[in-house]
């Protein structure tokens, strides 16, 4: 059966990585990582810094679909995570964003693509 653009654009895959002391979890949209994702911070070092935190804030909100990243203990209770809106990423620590950058580039890196050999025991 062929496969459609429509169905690829909602398939979602997740991503978790330790940090502050907890567990972050990410689903996000693999279709939508690009060369443009993937070359952000290449991108970003010929504009200026306003630009740059814009356009990394841009890609990142492009690919996520959904955290767990609050911004108080009553969000959490509320079920309210923090919004997935690259305007109010510049609230959110540095380090966290480019945390998960970094675990879904490194999730969809080539060698997710290298195909798997096996190895024997002597």
């Amino acid at each position: 059966m062929p496969i459609t653009l429509t169905e690829v654009v909602h398939n979602t895959a997740k991503v978790s990585f330790p940090f502050s002391g907890d567990t972050v979890n990410v689903t996000y949209y693999p279709s939508r990582i690009t060369e443009r994702f993937m070359t952000v911070f290449q991108i970003a070092q010929t504009m200026d810094a306003v630009d740059t935190f814009k356009e990394f804030n841009s890609a990142l909100a492009n690919v996520i679909d959904s955290w767990d990243v609050y911004a108080t203990p009553e969000d959490f209770q509320n079920l309210q995570p923090f919004p997935i809106d690259p305007d109010r990423f510049p609230d959110l620590p540095i380090a966290l964003r480019m945390q998960v950058y970094a675990k879904i580039s490194e999730a969809i890196g080539p060698e997710t693509f290298a195909p798997q050999t096996m190895t024997q025991n002597s």
